[in-house]
């Protein structure tokens, strides 16, 4: 219980059988009367918003609760499932428990809140903006970019947005999620997730689950590739600099800041988790780099910089190069890689094919490529269509999401059949491509647990 002068905005409270947030408050001294609280309290589940007056020393009863980012998988039935994007844990939500529903398509990240002392789900709420793209509307007029006259369009998850009447079918607008109005034309422009749970990302992990081979090496014939496998890929040894890099990325999820994204303000610790490959995983790509010694490294899709970290630690002469684009995330992201010694990142903001061909264009070879920020194989071809003529017979490539979509899907099964390309190593989250002409060519589906053992 709380006195009502302890309320504030963002408190929840029980009244009559009803959770309500508080708004809007107000400490009001009357000339004459007792001092009482002025309030707005919404309603959770309905959005209602109501008035409500209560006198000083007057007790409410407070609920605890607690956001957690869930990840929409599927609707079953009349209820909507969703994923704990830590514990991975399944939760099914009533569709009158989610505000923006109309709007919400598979992969979508809500906030869902709990009450934490009975770990039951008060409601789920979408971000104030999506994108989504106009799958019907009546053709644009040329010329016409009037926004004060609306005509209807049909979204992708079937809900009806009125938009100005030089938008066309097939374009992508920004959607206010509270209300359904249009926002503007164009996307969020952050960086993707980084693996995308869609319906084709779930499919195909059930797949590597059953069909993936060569744990520990099991049934590697090549002695290059079984070496690769066993004392890289799956090497146990806790490098100092393992220590170094997940210090920055705990400093992150403990951080409360938020940076500006196109004109939104986004937890760091909320991006880390979504932008920053898991410790295993970027460990792996330490020990890559650490096994090629390569003298350039290019990263496409700097995020917060962790992967960056591991990739520059295994020798500080490596010519390391990160290309980033947006800035506050690229500068947030300097400060802690420059305290924590990491003196040998070069980072460069701006699009990706702008400043690409600049960073190539300074370099003899291109010795080890990460691609952390392609969305589609488009985005593949056209980085690759730069990279590959300065990629030589000890290139190591590296396509992160690939079955993060089908396009995605379709431009590493591209890559593999590449003859410039010798092994590949299939590891669900991310693919390697080996370029060495003197290895036999073989594609590997490799069973990587890291976190498993017997």
């Amino acid at each position: 219980m709380i006195n009502a002068q302890d309320i504030k905005n963002g408190t929840c409270i029980r009244m009559d059988g009803k959770l309500y947030f508080c708004i809007e408050f107000l400490h009001v001294k009357p000339g004459k009367g007792n001092t009482f609280m002025r309030t707005k309290l919404k309603n959770v589940v309905n959005g209602l918003v109501v008035e409500k007056r209560f006198n000083i020393g007057e007790k409410l009863e407070d609920v605890r609760v607690e956001r957690r980012e869930h990840q929409y998988l599927y609707q079953e039935g009349e209820d909507y499932i969703f994923m704990n994007q830590e514990t991975f844990e399944q939760v099914p939500i009533a569709h009158d428990l989610i505000t923006g529903v109309e709007f919400m398509k598979e992969g979508d990240i809500v906030q869902v809140v709990f009450d934490a002392s009975t770990e039951s789900v008060l409601f789920a709420e979408m971000p104030v903006k999506t994108p989504l793209k106009i799958t019907y509307t009546e053709p644009g007029l040329k010329g016409d970019t009037a926004t004060n006259t609306l005509k209807p369009a049909t979204v992708e998850t079937g809900a009806t947005v009125r938009v100005p009447l030089f938008i066309n079918e097939g374009e992508t607008i920004l959607v206010d999620t509270r209300d359904g109005s249009y926002i503007e034309l164009g996307t969020l422009g952050s960086p993707p997730l980084l693996f995308d749970m869609t319906t084709h990302y779930l499919k195909n992990y059930v797949r590597y689950l059953f069909c993936s081979r060569h744990w520990r090496g099991y049934g590697i014939h090549s002695p290059f590739v079984f070496e690769l496998v066993t004392k890289v890929i799956e090497e146990k040894l806790p490098y100092y600099k393992y220590g170094l890099v997940e210090k920055v990325r705990k400093i992150y999820l403990a951080s409360s800041k938020s940076l500006s994204l196109d004109g939104e303000e986004v937890k760091v610790s909320s991006l880390v988790k979504r932008l920053s490959m898991d410790p295993s995983h970027a460990q792996v790509m330490f020990r890559l780099v650490n096994k090629f010694k390569p003298k350039n490294v290019v990263e496409t899709g700097m995020g917060l910089g962790i992967t960056t970290m591991y990739l520059a630690a295994p020798d500080s002469r490596i010519n390391m190069i990160t290309i980033a684009q947006d800035h506050p995330m690229a500068e947030f992201a300097v400060s802690y890689m420059r305290k924590a010694g990491f003196q040998n990142v070069k980072v460069e903001v701006g699009d990706t094919m702008k400043r690409l061909p600049e960073v190539l264009s300074a370099m003899e070879s291109l010795d080890f490529l990460y691609m952390g920020d392609c969305r589609d194989a488009e985005d593949v071809e056209k980085r690759l269509a730069l990279c590959l003529p300065k990629m030589g017979e000890q290139s190591v490539l590296v396509v992160c999401g690939i079955y993060e979509n089908e396009s995605m899907t379709e431009a590493w099964r591209r890559i593999q059949a590449m003859e410039k390309v010798r092994v590949t190593l299939d590891l669900f989250k991310y693919g390697i491509a080996i370029f060495d002409g003197k290895l036999q060519k073989e594609d590997y589906y490799l069973r990587y647990f890291p976190d498993f053992h017997i």
